[in-house]
This record gives C-alpha cells, sequence and structure tokens, in this order.
C-alpha cells in the first residue's frame, strides 16, 4: 500500500494547475455574473423604461449560463483530484486485503492480522460516502442554477383591452389626485390637481419630501393613484398603450451599463454618429464627439459630464414628454449654463423639471410644492 499512498499523494498533484485555472475562470465568471446583476438593479428604472428588459434578460442568461459551465468544471476539477487519490488508496487497499486474507486462510497469520485486514476494509467503505456528498452537491447546484434560469424569465405588464396608443400628447392632467405609498400611513398627495398643456418647460420645485419626485413615479404608472385620475391627451393612465414610449424619465443619479458610449447614449438603438457627436458638441462635450471614443469602452466621467450624457440621453429617445428629476443639482457653473442653454431649446416637448431651486430657463408653467 506505500506505493499507492504516494501515488495517491502526488498523482492528484498533477492536476493542480488544471484546479487552479478552472478555480480562476469560475471566480471570473462569477464576478462578471454578479457585476451585470448589480448593474441591473441599478438601472432597472432605466431600463424598463426605454423598454430594454428583454435585452438585459438575454444578457444575464448568458452570464448565468457562463458562470454555471465555468462553475462545473471547476468543481469537476477538484472533484477529479480527490477521487483520484480515494481511487488509488481504494485499489491498494483491496489488492492488500485480498493478499492477507489468501495468507490467513492459509494459516501463515493469525487473527491480529485479520482484524488488521478488517480495518483497512473500513477504511475503503468509509471513503464511499464522500463520492455520494459531491454527487448530491453537483445535483443541488445544478438545480439551482436551472431555477435562477428559470425564475428571471420576463412578464410583459397586462395592458388593459382598451388600452389607445398615442402619437403625440396634447396634455397631462392630474384630476384631484390623493396617494400614500403602500408601507406608509402618511398621504403625500392629497386632492392634487394639475394641468399641463403648453409644450416647453415646466418646473416643479419645492424642498424634499413634498412629493416632487411621487409626481413623476405616478406619472410613469410606477403605483395607482388612490383617489382622482391622471391622464395623457385625456386617457387614463392605466388605458394609455405605449406610455413607455411617451415618457423618458431621467433621474439625479447617472446610470451606466457596460458597453460603449454609443450603446449608453442611444440605449442599444439604432442612433447615427452624426447624431451623437451633434449632441455632445452642443452639451460642450467635444472631446467625447469622436466615432472611436463613442464606439470604445466607457470612459471616467466627471460628475457634470455624466449628468449631461444622461440628459444627452433622454433627449436623444424623443419622446413626447420628457422628466428631469434635479438635471442642475451640485453641477459647476459651466455645466449649468451648457445645460439650460440645451434646455431651452427643447420647446417642442413637454419637458418637466423637478428642482429644488429656480431654473434660469423660460418656464411655461412653474409650480411650488
Amino acid at each position: 500500500s506505500l506505493i499507492g499512498m504516494v501515488l495517491a499523494v502526488f498523482l492528484p498533484g498533477l492536476l493542480k494547475n488544471r484546479v487552479i485555472q478552472a478555480e480562476k475562470k469560475a471566480i471570473a465568471a462569477d464576478e462578471a455574473n454578479l457585476s451585470l446583476f448589480n448593474e441591473i438593479l441599478n438601472g432597472l428604472e432605466t431600463i424598463v423604461n426605454f423598454a430594454k428588459e428583454n435585452l438585459f434578460i438575454s444578457r444575464f442568461r448568458r452570464s448565468t449560463a457562463a458562470y454555471t459551465q465555468e462553475r462545473k468544471k471547476w468543481q469537476r476539477s477538484i472533484a477529479a483530484s480527490f477521487h483520484i487519490a480515494q481511487l488509488i488508496l481504494n485499489a491498494y487497499s483491496v489488492a492488500a486485503l485480498l493478499i492477507v486474507a489468501a495468507v490467513v486462510s492459509d494459516g501463515r497469520l493469525g487473527i491480529a492480522d485479520y482484524i488488521a485486514v478488517l480495518g483497512i476494509l473500513f477504511n475503503f467503505t468509509d471513503n464511499l460516502p464522500y463520492t455520494s456528498h459531491y454527487l448530491q452537491r453537483f445535483k443541488a447546484a445544478r438545480e439551482n442554477l436551472n431555477y435562477i434560469n428559470e425564475t428571471i424569465a420576463y412578464e410583459e405588464q397586462a395592458i388593459a383591452a382598451d388600452a389607445v396608443d398615442l402619437d403625440r400628447v396634447e396634455d397631462i392632467r392630474f384630476d384631484r389626485v390623493s396617494f400614500t405609498y403602500p408601507d406608509s400611513d402618511r398621504p403625500i398627495l392629497e386632492d392634487f390637481s394639475l394641468k399641463i398643456s403648453e409644450r416647453g418647460i415646466t418646473q416643479i420645485q419645492g424642498e424634499s419630501g413634498r412629493g416632487k419626485s411621487t409626481l413623476l413615479s405616478l406619472l410613469c404608472a410606477y403605483y395607482p393613484v388612490d383617489e382622482g385620475e391622471i391622464s395623457i391627451s385625456g386617457i387614463a393612465l392605466d388605458r394609455v398603450g405605449n406610455l413607455n414610449d411617451l415618457v423618458t424619465i431621467m433621474r439625479q443619479d447617472s446610470i451606466f451599463f457596460d458597453g460603449s458610449l454609443a450603446e449608453n447614449l442611444s440605449m442599444y438603438r439604432p442612433v447615427a454618429d452624426e447624431e451623437l457627436v451633434d449632441g455632445l458638441r452642443r452639451l460642450g462635450l467635444p472631446h467625447l464627439a469622436d466615432p472611436k471614443i463613442l464606439h470604445a469602452p466607457l470612459g471616467l466621467y466627471s460628475g457634470g459630464e455624466a449628468r449631461r450624457l444622461m440628459v444627452l440621453r433622454a433627449l436623444l429617445r424623443g419622446s413626447e414628454i420628457i422628466i428631469l428629476d434635479e438635471p442642475l443639482a451640485n453641477l459647476d457653473p459651466e455645466s449649468i449654463r451648457l445645460l439650460e442653454e440645451v434646455l431651452a431649446a427643447e420647446t417642442d416637448r413637454f419637458l418637466i423639471l423637478i428642482t429644488h431651486q429656480p431654473v434660469n430657463i423660460p418656464t411655461q408653467l412653474s409650480l411650488s410644492m
């Protein structure tokens, strides 16, 4: 059995590099999968708003499948190393058992030797549970990963049977709307009414907690109102079939996704480079207005640059209604000036600006909350 022990120690060592490489690949795949998952969570509102759910679900499925494959390879390499050692030891234990049994049967060994043989036999059988243990781990991992893939299937939101697709927005109305968040007993809006009928900029100004951002969430139909009605062009919000196409929302946080600058600005829609370049120049970002930079991986941007890129993403979509949540907050004077110039030129759409402070832009309507 000495030869078997030596082989059991050194032969699996030949697989060490394979195990290490498999582990590195599994860890890298795991990190990529978690990074994508975190990216999706952080940018979920943008993904849904731009109707790119299926694109990111497909990405996550591919990422999960890649991780599953690398994880299996790693576990198999570990198991191979472990079981090779066990197999060698067990084979030599069985050989020793047979030899000793033959010697005992000839009467050349006594009962003490027989007991020693039994000890070897028990050593062999005691290792069998390890095999079962690892097999069960493989099965559990496979079932869990299959469950993840099955449960991320996206179900389209049900659309009312009498839904209407709008080509053009005539007005936006909040008619005596009351709303309280499900986990709160404090009303955010009570008997609130507002009519926006002029294209251009509507500024909604007020301190935090007064319901400004809630208005945006309700206009995007994230929550149903408790009382009253929200309508677009006279159609109740729950009957507008193409609401996501009509409304684009930009929150205060800058959300970027893995990919090129062009993909982030267009949100994976076909947009000509000329249009991207023109928008970047208008927003004072000429150093990014180069096709080579546009189609290269994302770089690092200052707070002002990132906010301007988010505004450009929203404007490029061409929606009838664009909601900008604190677009000028915490920006340097130059970024504020450039954004104000660009936004002031958007007179053909409904731009709703949520702000803490007044803006130096001509507005069609200003509301304090």
